[in-house]
């Protein structure tokens, strides 16, 4: 059974990121990553006589100095990145509480239940088993029927027959070598289909032999729930992947810049401006952050 997928009703966009890696999520969890450790370079201990606050702020290509006009430009990135929806017009936190939903319906329905989980998945192991070995007996057996019904081909002459076949088993063989077992199967299938043998007839003879064990309804819906969960992180992370990217060409930053500037906007919003934070700021973005501190508060910076 996969592992349950656990969130809060709010999830911060880097735990987003990284819940179902991708190719494109990676990168962009790598550049948040990268944000995170830059911020965490600004952070030094807080004077505690004083109580000032950190303010020896080390700015580079990447931190970049939180002054008015710049904040401007992060707010737009951070709307235009808000207002991009997934399928069904959702946003990434909606979706992502659809999962959550779905997840814990899921673990309710399996609740107590481990051991005719184990009895079920027994039982489909066996008949998966009995089903494969009825398959592969058909299968060694039409082997050598086929070579016998070839050589009779061969024998009348038969040039176009003979032809759809070599090269049926010429296609099987490549796929074979290339690693490519779906297109492997259907050469092979359609091979076989050539020197006459039905495969359904085969399936069958393999599922009367075999008989398939009945899954409970509630075990239906759990792997339904299960797959739904799944496709919705999936869609929300892929959201949340885009949504960055297009926040931080809004707000004319780079991606690690954007990030890291979300990360230390959101900061001081939780400390409320307090001087006390250990984040670093300089004290002219202090002045410029408590000036639209209320504007970013009714933002959501998270």
């Amino acid at each position: 059974m996969p592992l349950p997928f656990r969130s809060a009703r709010r999830v911060p966009l880097v735990a987003l990121l990284l819940l179902l890696p991708t190719a494109a999520a990676a990168q962009i969890g790598g550049v948040i990553n990268k944000g995170k450790k830059k911020a965490a370079e600004a952070v030094s201990p807080v004077p505690t006589e004083q109580n000032k606050g950190c303010t020896a702020v080390k700015f580079d290509k990447d931190v970049l100095e939180l002054m008015s006009e710049r904040l401007d430009r992060i707010m737009k990135g951070v709307q235009a990145a808000r207002a991009q929806v997934g399928p069904g017009g959702k946003s990434a936190a909606q979706m992502t509480e659809q999962a959550s939903a779905a997840f814990e319906e899921r673990d309710k329905l399996l609740e107590g239940k481990e051991e005719q989980i184990g009895r079920y998945t027994d039982a489909e192991g066996a008949w998966s088993s009995c089903r494969g070995g009825v398959l592969d007996s058909l299968k060694r057996k039409h082997g050598a029927e086929a070579q016998q019904r070839l050589m009779g081909i061969a024998a009348s002459q038969d040039a176009s027959s003979l032809q759809a076949i070599v090269e049926a088993q010429t296609k099987a063989t490549e796929a074979y070598t290339a690693g490519d077992t779906i297109t492997a199967n259907k050469a092979m299938a359609e091979y076989y289909k050539r020197l006459g043998f039905d495969f359904a007839k085969d399936t069958a003879e393999a599922d009367r032999i075999c008989k398939k064990p009945v899954k409970p309804a509630w075990l239906i819906r759990a792997d339904s729930l299960g797959r739904l969960g799944n496709k919705l992180v999936e869609d929300a992370q892929a959201l949340e992947t885009s949504a960055v990217a297009k926040g931080a060409e809004v707000a004319g930053m780079g991606q690690q810049q954007f990030a890291i500037a979300r990360e230390r906007i959101f900061a001081f919003i939780e400390s409320d401006g307090a001087p006390g934070s250990s984040w670093c700021y300089s004290p002219a973005e202090r002045e410029a952050l408590k000036a639209r501190l209320k504007e970013l508060k009714a933002m959501d910076f998270q």
